[in-house]
């Protein structure tokens, strides 16, 4: 916790604020794990795994969180199907984006296993497919884009791309570790869950007795906002944990964008106290277990083709964005279209989840998961940088209400 008070403190008094502090506590995770970590017991370790657990979980609910499920529903066709409208939609051109990443990534994992030794080509690639929501969403803020339809369009391509990549995972690790058998449906539990929690809510949503009673014990000792947002988010993870530990991405995901669909006017204040939860405790120590268990010794298995193959990597997960992204260029123009493609390349808890779920399943090797949290650091540290250089176009003033 010293570690995850200090290192946002530090950028902020060395004014380095294009790099995200998440990125420096896997890197003095990694210092801590060497230097600090070597001699604690297995009881203290487990302690600290089971706290970077509760953070990986907390992280996954609120990048479901983060979905505005309204901007996505908002983007189904509504009126006559004409191609004029379609090549316009940002759900279709969002799924379109996501299916040729697909075929690209998996193009380029089958092209790399010619250098390097890759066990699941198909699950490399989907490691290669996530993007970061949490990433991208402040760089459009900053630029004052959110409102435009070009910012738009990035934020529901990227929040596609998590829910579809998250439930091929799901689906992907539950078949490689258990099999393709009739236990599978199981996960279909979830969304039935899911579905079932949905029309609840919009059944009890206007409820006056139970809008009277929320606002009564939200706040000091009661806090019945926090405890029944845990108390949803548990239901889901203990439900995937009944079906198989890899599911427990998936369930948490879905718990927040259940809530995300549910608190509209009431979103700020209870995001400030989830944030302060997830991003003030239980997150930075996940980021940080993930530098501890970062072993650079494991990247000596790609002997002489480390460097060919990092970098071949490193083109291969911009390139899967990139040339997809140029379906927007008729829309924005060339310029814009690429600079989305290189903000969409920036990957950081999802690519990283993969890889260690992968690890586990035994379908990478310790050598390639490293690998992949070296692209999840170049990646966050790159894809915005690009972004702002191409689209190097000024500012648009924030829309502003002044209250005297």
């Amino acid at each position: 916790m010293g570690l995850a008070w200090i290192v946002p403190m530090a950028l902020s008094v060395l004014r380095i604020k294009k790099v995200p502090a998440v990125i420096v506590e896997i890197i003095v995770g990694y210092f801590a794990g060497r230097f600090f970590l070597l001699n604690i017991s297995a009881e203290s370790l487990n302690i600290l795994e089971f706290l970077a657990l509760t953070g990986f979980i907390f992280l996954m609910f609120l990048t479901g969180l983060e979905i505005d499920m309204d901007q996505v529903a908002g983007s189904f066709p509504t009126k006559r199907i004409k191609y004029s409208r379609l090549i316009r939609n940002p759900l279709i051109i969002a799924m379109v984006y996501f299916f040729i990443t697909i075929l690209l990534s998996f193009a380029g994992a089958t092209g790399l296993s010619y250098i390097v030794d890759i066990r699941n080509t198909w699950y490399f690639s989907l490691i290669m497919i996530t993007t970061s929501v949490g990433i991208i969403l402040p760089v459009i803020k900053a630029r004052g884009e959110v409102s435009g339809s070009y910012g738009q369009m990035i934020i529901i391509m990227a929040a596609v791309a998590d829910i579809l990549s998250i439930i091929l995972f799901t689906f992907t690790a539950f078949i490689l570790k258990n099999g393709f058998r009739i236990e599978i449906t199981f996960i279909l539990i979830l969304f039935a869950l899911f579905y079932l929690l949905y029309l609840l809510g919009n059944r009890f949503r206007n409820s006056t007795l139970l809008k009277k009673i929320t606002f009564q014990l939200s706040h000091a000792a009661s806090q019945l906002s926090i405890r029944g947002t845990m108390f949803l988010l548990l239901i889901f993870v203990v439900i995937s944990q009944y079906i198989s530990p890899e599911v427990i991405l998936l369930g948490a995901f879905l718990s927040g964008i259940l809530l995300s669909i549910f608190l509209h006017k009431e979103r700020s204040l209870l995001l400030v106290k989830l944030d302060g939860m997830g991003y003030g405790f239980f997150i930075p120590i996940f980021f940080i277990m993930v530098g501890v268990k970062f072993d650079p010794a494991a990247l000596k298995e790609f002997e002489l083709t480390l460097i060919p193959f990092l970098v071949i990597l490193l083109i291969i997960l911009f390139l899967v964005k990139v040339i997809p992204s140029l379906l927007l260029t008729k829309q924005f123009g060339s310029r814009k279209a690429l600079s989305a493609g290189f903000l969409l390349s920036s990957r950081l808890s999802l690519i990283i989840a993969a890889a260690a779920i992968g690890l586990e399943l035994g379908v990478i090797s310790p050598g390639v998961n490293a690998g992949f949290i070296i692209m999840a650091v170049s990646t966050c540290l790159l894809g915005p940088v690009l972004y702002n250089s191409i689209n190097s176009q000024e500012r648009q003033p924030v829309d502003r209400t002044i209250i005297v």
